[in-house]
């Protein structure tokens, strides 16, 4: 299951990440979190905005 996760740099998205075998797709606004997630977890797809951006959501949500 595709499980969007909005803030998944911060410390209840990280955990989310954790505990489940589920595909997590990430918006965050901090690039350098998002480098640290990616070498945590290379399996995530991060996209680096804020979440009021309606472009940014229809991207995701294309992808």
């Amino acid at each position: 299951m595709k499980v969007l996760i909005t803030g998944g740099t911060g410390t209840v998205g990280k955990a989310l990440i954790k505990q489940n075998d589920n595909e997590y797709i990430n918006v965050s606004r901090n690039e350098e979190k998002i480098a640290e997630l990616k070498r945590e977890h290379p399996e995530v797809k991060s996209y680096v905005g804020n979440i009021e951006d309606k472009g940014l959501l229809l991207r995701v949500f294309k992808d």
